[in-house]
């Protein structure tokens, strides 16, 4: 339930790192690739994949357009 209400209201898969309070940012690299520094840590790779680019371009649309930022093609 919680990964159909992330796809459909949040972020997607990022949603979880969203909502962890020891992640302070998030790179993502790639639908396969994503990357988060934690409080007091370096960068580490996370088990958090997207189904594939068109999947990942969405969940960020939808993070470019909630942030207010341009969007560009």
């Amino acid at each position: 339930v919680e990964e159909v209400l992330a796809e459909l209201l949040g972020y997607g898969p990022l949603e979880e790192l969203f909502n962890d309070p020891t992640v302070r940012e998030v790179l993502v690299a790639g639908p396969h690739a994503v990357i988060v520094r934690r409080e007091h840590a370096t960068w580490v790779p996370t088990p958090v994949r997207f189904r594939d680019e068109e999947h990942l371009r969405a969940a960020l649309d939808r993070l470019a357009t909630h942030a207010g930022a341009p969007r560009r093609g």
